[in-house]
């Protein structure tokens, strides 16, 4: 923020000046469009790097054991079914063997229970991102209503516009989001694939669901699909038509 200063008039009395000095103005914002965005975008990497390395952590703790890892037990069951082949009739090798296969079953039923548990927490805590995400670009588009509204007066929204940012902002932390911020001080944004998420006040809305490759993502819910490809196709209908080499459907 700037605080703008401007001089006031003094006051003459009995053959005498008085000055008044200064006096505050305004406040005028200090904005820059392109640091905000690389300040977004460090945000959103940042936030997911830290979860990365949070999930990456669960599964080394996992896997680390040096000397009861699945990679450890299942070299000793190996050795154990060598032994067992040049001695196939040495009941001590038969009994190791099946020490070494129980414990091995054992630790893969373990490691099992252990990344069910792990994946019924992401799945948790996705849900609970997306409730957040959805309820912040509902709060985004409402700024954006109210923005509007003072659009064409000569007051300068910082508060808005603070409030706005930091909605941003705090989107990006859960979500890569792009912004593009429109005469008016609104914002309309996108996530990383190109989705609309907030376009004027109207908020898009984020449900979770599985890829083909099985991975976990953030995806816009069939409606809001379906609408897209409405816009696309109409926009389609459009050029054709300027072109003047098609027929407008209805």
């Amino acid at each position: 923020m700037e605080t703008r200063l401007a001089a006031t008039l003094g006051s003459y009395q009995q053959g005498c000046s008085w000055a008044a000095g200064v006096e505050v103005s305004g406040v005028e914002r200090q904005y820059d469009a392109h640091l905000n965005r690389e300040v977004h975008a460090a945000g959103a990497s940042q936030a997911s790097d830290a979860v990365r390395s949070a999930s990456l952590s669960r599964l080394e703790s996992l896997f680390a054991d040096s000397e009861n890892s699945l990679g450890v037990l299942h070299d000793n069951f190996n050795a154990g079914l060598a032994d067992l082949v040049n001695q196939p009739f040495d009941q001590a090798a038969r009994d190791v063997t099946l020490q070494q296969a129980g414990a091995l079953a054992s630790k893969i039923d373990n490691t099992d229970q252990t990344l069910d548990r792990m994946r019924n927490d992401t799945d948790l805590h996705l849900g609970q991102l997306t409730q957040s995400v959805n309820a912040d670009l509902k709060s985004l588009a409402a700024i954006n209503a109210r923005l509007a509204g003072v659009g064409g007066t000569t007051y300068s929204p910082n508060d808005l516009l603070d409030q706005r940012d930091a909605m941003i902002e705090r989107i990006n932390q859960s979500l890569k989001a792009n912004a593009h911020i429109n005469g008016d001080g609104s914002v309309s944004l996108f996530s990383a694939a190109g989705n609309a998420l907030v376009l004027a006040d109207d908020a898009g809305h984020v449900v979770t669901g599985a890829r083909p490759t099985g991975r976990r993502a953030y995806e816009p819910d069939d409606v809001h699909r379906r609408r897209a490809g409405d816009l696309q196709r109409l926009d389609a209908r459009r050029r054709r038509d300027r072109r003047g080499d098609g027929v407008s459907q209805p």
